[in-house]
């Protein structure tokens, strides 16, 4: 009789052991159909191809992602934002040039197709320099066509992110001095020529730089930065010097633009015309206060309506004159310029 049962007892779990193998199995079955039957409706993303202009070494494919960066691709150099006023034939190859890797020879295509020479606007110029085994680079940089009534110094910006976030004004200096054939990096600038004022000890903006550029600063005026240009300026022997002309009507910064002088301008960010104050020093018997929008850039032309500037926060930008004049009152009417 015992025996019996236990034999019973065996037989029921054995039922249960084939039941449990053979759901695992239909579920099984079923995952591996549901992922063969979207495969098949969904198949896998082909690569993004760039297109490219004609490939100039016989029949040279170039398929890849659009996220991948080449590490054999050549190296551009020389490629800027350019300009022009309507009717003009610009020159896109004047100091553009490309080295390849590995000794490998190397050409520059250049697409200009998108540009318009014939209506004023901002456009964008495509280079493309590839080598002999197919790899390549692309750069697109930007091109403005102004009017013929537009004044415009061909002027390079500096971008003063990320070495420099709150440099603006030594940023400004290093711009004109290189319009001015003085390459000096903004960073050896300050370090070497700018009087400052680590630790917010000294608030004479007038004279100082207060704060760390590279870290937590807040700036200074125009009086700081024409001693530093000239200090920069005596020690490589040069006729030229810094003059402080805050307070110039604009019809008097327009006639420096006339005679091929940048402008270094004090105003607010963006031309904004913000206001906030964030700190203030007691300098000859006045205080002094430092707006935490101001901004210093250099006025590089002007048309009727707007002032060209490299703006060392965004580029090269147009502002409406009526902002301008705004923002350069906000800023105490500072100005410097080197001739």
């Amino acid at each position: 009789m015992t025996e019996n049962k236990n034999s019973k007892k065996k037989g029921l779990v054995w039922c249960i052991v084939i039941l449990s193998v053979a759901a695992v199995l239909t579920v099984a079955i079923g995952i591996i159909a549901l992922i063969s039957s979207k495969a098949k409706t969904e198949p896998t993303p082909e690569p993004v191809n760039i297109k490219l202009p004609e490939p100039a070494y016989g029949d040279v494919v170039v398929d890849i992602l659009e996220e991948k960066i080449d590490p054999e691709a050549p190296v551009l150099h020389g490629v800027r934002e350019r300009f022009g006023y309507v009717g003009d034939n610009i020159d896109y190859t004047s100091g553009v040039f490309a080295i390849g890797k590995m000794g490998r020879s190397v050409q520059i295509q250049i697409d200009d197709s998108r540009v318009d020479v014939n209506t004023p606007g901002t456009y964008e110029v495509l280079y493309v320099a590839i080598d002999s085994d197919g790899h390549y680079r692309e750069v697109t940089a930007k091109v403005d066509i102004y009017k013929s009534s537009t004044v415009r110094l061909d002027v390079q910006n500096i971008m003063q992110m990320p070495t420099l976030p709150n440099g603006c004004e030594v940023v400004s200096l290093a711009i004109v001095l290189g319009y001015k054939g003085y390459q000096i990096p903004p960073t050896k600038l300050f370090d070497d020529f700018m009087p400052h004022s680590y630790g917010f000890k000294n608030m004479d903006f007038w004279n100082y730089y207060v704060g760390d550029p590279r870290t937590e600063g807040c700036g200074c005026y125009a009086p700081c930065v024409v001693a530093t240009a000239n200090a920069f300026l005596e020690s490589r022997n040069s006729s030229m010097r810094g003059h402080n002309v805050s307070g110039s009507s604009f019809a008097k910064l327009e006639s420096y633009l006339d005679r091929d002088i940048p402008v270094i301008l004090w105003g607010t960010m963006g031309m904004s015309g913000m206001y906030s104050e964030v700190a203030k020093g007691y300098v000859d018997g006045e205080w002094v206060y430092w707006n935490l929008f101001s901004h210093c850039m250099v006025m590089i032309g002007y048309d009727e309506d707007s002032y060209i500037f490299c703006d060392p926060m965004r580029g090269i930008v147009e502002y409406d004159k009526e902002a301008v004049e705004k923002s350069y009152n906000i800023a105490y009417q500072q100005a410097c310029v080197i001739y």
